[in-house]
């Protein structure tokens, strides 16, 4: 199975627990799943500006590729759900709290 990041980012998956394990990183495709937001109006409440809007429209969808998934971030796979979208899952964190990879990739259902 072939495995494209569509993050603007490398993903790097650790193997196991061992945080000096072994790991397998996904570098960023060059092409980015992208979320489009539509503004449907606005008006201000209390003197404060509040859009309204409709969240959620995928751009550049990748095609579908018998044995190709395509890793994504979590609003994007949530937004526009398909069976070969893949998210990081179980964050690996630095000792400053940065992310700096995951335990394993996610489908949602």
């Amino acid at each position: 199975m072939a495995i494209i990041n569509l993050t603007p980012h490398d993903v790097t998956v650790w193997l196991d627990e061992d945080p000096m394990g072994e790991k397998v990183c996904f570098p960023a495709s060059g092409d980015v799943a992208r979320l489009a937001s539509i503004e449907l109006g606005e008006r201000r409440d209390e003197g404060v500006l509040v859009q309204d809007v409709e969240f959620g429209h995928l751009l550049k969808a990748p095609e579908r590729v018998e044995g190709t998934r395509y890793i994504v971030s979590l609003p994007t796979a949530l937004a526009q759900p398909r069976g070969d979208f893949l998210v990081p899952f179980r964050e690996v964190r630095d000792d400053d709290g940065r992310i700096v990879g995951c335990r394993a990739l996610a489908r949602p259902l």
